[in-house]
C-alpha cells in the first residue's frame, strides 16, 4: 500500500459527508491527488467537525516509517468510521516523529516533543472548508455590505494609465432630503476597504461605519445636507471592479481590470453625479484614501465643488506609505492560491489577505499606543511560549486579519491600494496624466490596438541587474548626512493645488498616525495657503495615545467607524477668522482669539466623541440600584448647595423686608448694586481670558441673547422686591412655586427635556409641601403682618416668579454651552444698563421718599452681598442639576424664612412648617430616584453625548473627560483632553 497523508478533512453536518483530500506518495516522481467523498449521516451531531491532517512532504519515506503510534483518540474520532481513523492517525504519525540520528534505520525517540502550530491548523482548516464550498456554491464569498442603490453607466471611462471600462456601476448610498436646486449635496469618499454603508438605511438597518455621525442633528446634518456616499470604481461591494464581469467575454476582470488612479474613481463618482444631475457639490469630504479623492475632486472639478474637508489624507503619497502598501500586496500575491489574480473558481487568497491586514493595522496605531493598549502581556501567562500567536498584540493582529480576509476581494486590495501609490497632485503630475490622456483618446479614436495586445514592451519587466539606490538630483551627496527639513511644501505641489486657492478647506490629522503622519496634513494645509488661498484654511492637528477604537482607521470595514467624522461637520465656510495654535514649543497660545468648535475652547470641548460615548456609558453603567446617585458625592454637593442657595434668597428676602420697614423701598435701585458688582468681577474676568477684540466679538454675536436674559432676570428681581411693598415675607415667597411651574412647561417645550416619573414625583412632593406651608399661612393669620393690598403683592410675585423662571431657562441653556464667568458677566453688565434704565423709570419718588441713613446702607450691603452669592453659585446647580431641581431647592427658603423671621420679626412657627420642610427635602430626595448616574448635568440639547456643550466645572461633559482619563483614554493636563487640539491659520 502507498505511504499516504490526509492533507484536508471537512465533516460537513449540514451536507451530511466527509470531503478527504489524500495525497498518495509512491515513489519521488509520482504525486497522486484525489479526492474521496464519503457519506455519513452526521445530522444529529452538535456541530460541524474539522479534522485538519498536514500536508506530506515530496521525500520518499519507507513505508515502515509511515507507521502510526498509539495515541489517544480525539474527541472527534468517535464520529469517524475506522478507515477514516486510520487516516487520520497515519498523518499524526508522520508530524509527531522525534529526530533521528543520522545513521540510525529505525524510529528514534525525540529529545523534546514536537510543537503544536494552532494558528496553522486553523489556516488549513478554512482551505478546506473553503474547497468544500467549492462543490455547491463556490468559494468566493459574496462581498456585499447589503442593499445599496445603483448608477450603471453605458459611457465608457477613459483611465489615467490607458486602460478603459467599456462600462461600469457605482453602488451608492444616500441619506437626508435633497433641496429644490441640488445645492446641499455632501459627497462623502471612503476609505481602502469601505463600502458605500456609511450609515444604515431602510432598506439596509445595519449600522454604517459613520453611523454615529450622520443623520438629523449630526456632523453631517442630514436636516440640512444631503449625503452621498460611493463605493469606488476597482472596489468590491457593487461598483465595477476586478471581480466583476467583463461585459466583452462574460468572465471576471480578475487581473485584465485596467491600473486605476484616484483621480479614476473620482472622475466616475462625478459621472454618478452627472446622472442624478447635480452640477455643483456643498462640500467634498473624506479621510483617509477619502481624504485624498477630496482633495482630488476640487482639482479636477473647481467649478462643482463648493468646500473640501480632508482627514488624514495627503496630497501625494510618499516612499514610507508606498512601502508598507507594497508589502501588503507582495504578501497576498505570494500566497500560492491567488494564482495571478484568477482564483475566483477556487479558494481565495485567505492567508496572505489576513497577512496584508495584519500588516496594514501595524500602521494604523501608533507605537506608544501599542504600548498602552498592550504591553508585554502574553494571552496565557501559565503556558509555555508559541510560534503561534502568544502574546496579546500577537492576538490582536490575528484577529484583525482573520475578520477582515474574506470580507474584502483581494485583487480590489491589489488595484485600490496601487492607486494610492500613484497619487500626486503636484503640476508635474497633473500634465503628465493629461498628456498621456490625451495620448489614448488619439489611439482610441484611431483604433489603434498598440500596448493592447499582451506585448512584452508594454509590461513592466524587471532588470537583469538588482535595482541599486538612485538618490534625486538635489539630495545630499552624502548619505550619512543628518536630512535637513524642508522649509515648506515643494513648488510643484504648489502649482498643481492652484485651482483650490478660492475654495474653504479643511484639513485634519492625528499626531501619532504612522500611515498618514501629521506633517503630511500640514504640507497640505501649508500648500493651500500658500497657493493664495484667502479663507483661512485650518489645520486641526489631534494627539491620540490612547484607546485604539478613537484612532483613525485607514481602511475602515463595513462595522468599523472612524472616529474622526466629527471633524466634518465643522464647515470650513463657518469657522471663526481668529483660532488658536500650538506653537513650536507645544504650548497653546491664541492667535487673536480661538476656534470655539463647542463650548468655549479650553480643549476638553474637542474631546473625540467616541472617547465621550464610552466614557458616558462607563459612567452610565455604575449604576447598580435605583439609589445609586444618591451615594455619590455629587447628589450631596448639589443638596448642600440647593440650601445654600436658599438660604441666600432667605437672606435677600429678609433684607427686602427690612428696608421696607423702615420707609425705604427702592426695588430696582437696590438690585442696581448686585450688578455692578458682577460687572466688576465676572465682566473684568472674562475681558481679562478673551482679550478685548474677542470680547467685542461675543456681544456681537450674542449680545442680544444675554440682553435677554438680562432683561428677564432684572424683571424678576424688580416684582419680587416690588411685591414686599404690598405683602409679607411668607406670601411673597409664592413665587417659588409659580416659577416651578414656568419652568417645567418651557423646558419641555424649548429643550426637549422629559422628565422622569421620580422627577415629576419630587416636583409634586416638593409643592405639596409648599402648599402645606401655604395652608399655614392661611390658618394662622399672624406669622407676618397682613396688609390690605396683600392680592396686589402675590400678583407682582407672580409676575416675578415668571420672570424667574423664564431667566433659570435660559441662564442654564447658557452655562452649559458657554463659561460661567462669560455668562455672569454678560449678565452683570447687560443688567447694569437695564436696571438703571428700570430705576430711574420706577423709583425716582420712592428714591426721594425713600430714609436714608447707615441702617439703610447695611441693609443694602447685606441684600448686594447676597444676592452676588446667589448669582455665582447658582450657574453651578443648574449645569449639575436643572433649572427644575434649582427651583424647588428654594422652596425650602420659606422654613429658613420662618426661622429667621422667629428672630428679627417676632413671627410664630406652627407645626405645619417643620412638617412642610421635611416633605420638600423628601421631594428634593426623591427627584433624583432612578435617575442617571450623572443626574441632570446631561442636557438633552447638548447631544446625546454632550458633544455639543462646555467640558465645565459641574458639567456631564467634564465628568465623561475625567472617566476616560481614569481609563487611560486621554491622557494630559490642563486641558484635560490628551487629544491636545493644534489649530494653524
Amino acid at each position: 500500500m502507498p505511504c499516504f497523508s490526509i492533507e484536508s478533512w471537512v465533516a460537513d453536518k449540514r451536507h451530511g459527508y466527509f470531503i478527504i483530500d489524500l495525497q498518495f506518495s509512491v515513489s519521488r516522481s509520482l504525486i497522486l491527488r484525489s479526492v474521496l467523498i464519503i457519506f455519513f449521516n452526521a445530522m444529529n451531531s452538535p456541530r460541524s467537525i474539522v479534522a485538519v491532517a498536514r500536508l506530506a512532504t515530496k521525500s520518499s519515506v519507507p513505508l515502515r516509517n509511515c507507521r502510526a503510534k498509539s495515541s489517544t483518540t480525539s474527541r472527534i474520532a468517535s464520529h469517524l468510521s475506522p478507515q477514516a481513523v486510520k487516516l487520520q492517525n497515519a498523518s499524526r504519525a508522520f508530524h509527531t516523529q522525534g529526530s533521528r540520528s543520522s545513521g540510525a534505520t529505525g524510529a528514534a525517540e525525540a529529545s523534546n516533543p514536537a510543537m503544536a502550530f494552532p494558528c496553522l491548523d486553523a489556516l488549513e482548516s478554512k482551505s478546506a472548508t473553503l474547497e468544500a464550498q467549492s462543490l455547491s456554491s463556490g468559494p468566493e464569498p459574496s462581498y456585499t455590505s447589503g442593499a445599496t442603490l445603483n448608477y450603471h453607466c453605458n459611457d465608457p471611462l477613459l483611465l489615467d494609465w490607458g486602460g478603459l471600462l467599456p462600462e461600469f456601476d457605482i453602488a451608492y448610498e444616500t441619506w437626508g432630503e435633497i433641496n429644490a436646486d441640488k445645492s446641499n449635496v455632501i459627497l462623502l469618499h471612503t476609505g481602502l476597504s469601505a463600502s458605500s454603508h456609511a450609515h444604515s438605511t431602510e432598506s439596509n438597518p445595519k449600522p454604517g461605519w459613520w453611523e454615529k455621525f450622520i443623520g438629523p442633528g449630526g456632523c453631517l446634518n442630514t436636516n440640512k445636507y444631503h449625503i452621498i456616499c460611493t463605493n469606488v470604481v476597482g472596489g468590491c461591494y457593487g461598483s465595477t471592479g476586478p471581480s466583476s464581469i467583463d461585459p466583452a467575454d462574460g468572465k471576471r476582470y480578475a487581473t485584465r481590470f485596467p491600473i486605476l488612479t484616484m483621480e479614476d474613481m473620482v472622475r466616475a463618482q462625478f459621472r454618478l453625479l452627472d446622472g442624478l444631475g447635480i452640477n455643483k457639490l456643498y462640500a467634498s469630504v473624506g479621510s483617509s484614501m477619502g481624504g485624498m479623492q477630496s482633495l482630488a475632486a476640487g482639482v479636477l472639478f473647481p467649478g462643482r465643488v463648493g468646500r473640501i474637508a480632508s482627514i488624514s489624507g495627503c496630497a501625494r503619497s510618499h516612499p514610507y506609505s508606498i512601502a508598507m502598501r507594497h508589502t501588503q500586496r507582495q504578501v497576498l500575491m505570494m500566497d500560492p492560491k491567488w494564482n495571478r489574480g484568477f482564483y475566483y473558481d477556487s479558494v481565495p487568497p485567505h492567508a496572505g489577505m489576513k497577512l496584508a491586514r495584519e500588516i496594514a493595522t501595524v500602521t494604523y496605531r501608533s507605537g506608544p499606543e501599542w504600548e498602552q493598549r498592550f504591553g508585554r502581556r502574553r494571552a496565557d501567562p501559565s503556558k509555555q511560549p508559541a510560534l503561534c500567536p502568544d502574546f496579546l498584540i500577537e492576538t490582536y493582529l490575528d484577529h484583525a486579519g482573520e475578520k477582515f480576509c474574506l470580507e474584502y476581494d483581494p485583487n480590489s486590495l491589489l488595484y485600490v491600494s496601487k492607486a494610492m501609490d500613484l497619487f500626486d497632485l503636484g503640476a508635474e503630475a497633473q500634465a503628465a496624466s493629461v498628456a498621456r490622456r490625451a495620448a489614448n483618446l488619439e489611439r482610441i479614436a484611431s483604433n489603434s490596438d498598440h500596448c493592447w495586445g499582451g506585448e512584452a514592451s508594454c509590461s513592466l519587466t524587471l532588470p537583469d541587474s538588482p535595482y541599486q539606490e538612485q538618490p534625486e538630483a538635489d539630495a545630499p551627496k552624502d548619505l550619512n548626512a543628518p536630512v535637513t527639513p524642508s522649509s515648506g511644501p515643494p513648488q510643484d505641489l504648489i502649482l498643481g493645488l492652484q485651482g483650490l486657492q478660492n475654495h474653504p478647506a479643511l484639513v485634519m490629522g492625528v499626531e501619532s498616525d504612522i500611515l498618514f503622519p501629521a506633517w503630511q496634513q500640514r504640507e497640505i494645509a501649508e500648500t493651500l495657503r500658500r497657493t493664495g488661498n484667502k479663507n483661512n484654511t485650518p489645520l486641526l492637528v489631534y494627539n491620540f495615545d490612547s484607546d485604539a477604537d478613537s484612532l483613525l482607521d485607514h481602511e475602515e470595514t463595513p462595522n468599523e467607524r472612524e472616529t474622526m467624522a466629527k471633524a466634518t461637520g465643522i464647515e470650513a465656510s463657518e469657522l471663526p477668522v481668529e483660532q488658536s495654535y500650538k506653537a513650536d514649543d507645544g504650548e497653546l497660545r491664541d492667535g487673536s482669539g480661538s476656534i470655539e468648535m463647542t463650548g468655549n475652547g479650553t480643549g476638553d470641548e474637542n474631546v473625540n466623541p467616541e472617547v465621550l460615548e464610552y466614557a458616558i456609558q462607563a459612567l452610565e453603567g455604575k449604576k447598580k440600584h435605583w439609589y445609586t446617585y444618591m451615594t455619590t458625592a455629587d447628589f450631596w454637593v448639589v443638596l448642600a448647595i440647593g440650601q445654600i442657595l436658599s438660604l441666600c434668597i432667605t437672606a435677600t428676602n429678609t433684607f427686602s423686608t427690612l428696608l421696607v420697614n423702615v420707609g425705604t423701598s427702592i426695588p430696582a435701585f437696590q438690585t442696581l448694586f448686585n450688578y455692578i458688582l458682577l460687572t466688576m468681577i465676572y465682566t473684568t474676568y472674562t475681558i481679562y481670558t478673551y482679550g478685548w477684540k474677542k470680547y467685542f466679538d461675543i456681544l456681537k454675536v450674542d449680545g442680544w441673547k444675554y440682553i435677554i436674559l438680562s432683561f428677564m432676570d432684572v424683571q424678576g428681581n424688580y416684582f419680587t422686591v416690588l411685591a414686599y411693598r404690598y405683602t409679607n415675607l411668607l406670601s411673597a415667597q409664592l413665587l417659588n412655586f409659580w416659577s416651578i411651574v414656568c419652568v417645567v412647561i418651557v423646558s419641555f417645550t424649548l429643550l426637549r427635556v422629559r422628565y422622569k416619573w421620580a422627577q415629576i414625583a419630587g416636583i409634586v412632593i416638593c409643592c405639596g409641601g409648599m402648599g402645606m406651608l401655604l395652608a399655614s399661612d392661611h390658618i394662622t393669620s399672624d406669622s407676618g403682618a397682613s396688609t390690605p393690598t396683600q392680592v396686589k403683592g402675590d400678583l407682582f410675585g407672580l409676575v416675578g416668579a415668571t420672570f424667574y423662571g423664564l431667566s433659570n431657562v435660559f441662564e442654564e441653556w447658557f452655562v452649559s454651552k458657554r463659561p460661567m464667568y462669560e455668562v455672569l458677566g454678560m449678565l452683570g453688565f447687560f443688567g447694569v444698563i437695564i436696571n438703571g434704565i428700570t430705576a430711574a423709570i420706577f423709583d425716582r419718588e420712592s428714591f426721594v421718599t425713600a430714609t436714608w441713613d447707615g441702617q439703610v446702607a447695611g441693609y443694602i450691603v447685606g441684600y448686594t452681598l447676597a444676592l452676588t452669592i446667589f448669582y455665582t453659585l447658582a450657574p453651578l446647580i443648574l449645569r449639575m442639576a436643572s433649572a427644575a431641581f434649582f427651583d424647588i431647592s428654594l422652596l425650602t427658603g420659606n422654613f429658613w424664612g420662618v426661622i429667621i423671621g422667629i428672630q428679627v420679626f417676632g413671627y410664630t412657627i406652627y407645626y405645619l412648617y417643620p412638617i412642610a420642610f421635611v416633605m420638600i427635602i423628601l421631594g428634593l430626595v426623591t427627584y433624583f430616584l432612578a435617575g442617571s448616574m450623572l443626574g441632570d448635568s446631561r442636557k438633552p440639547w447638548l447631544g446625546q453625548y454632550q458633544e455639543d456643550g462646555i467640558a465645565g466645572l459641574g458639567t456631564a461633559k467634564l465628568k465623561a473627560v475625567n472617566e476616560a482619563r481614569r481609563e487611560g483614554l486621554v491622557t494630559g493636563g490642563n486641558s484635560g483632553t490628551g487629544n491636545s487640539v493644534a489649530v494653524a491659520v
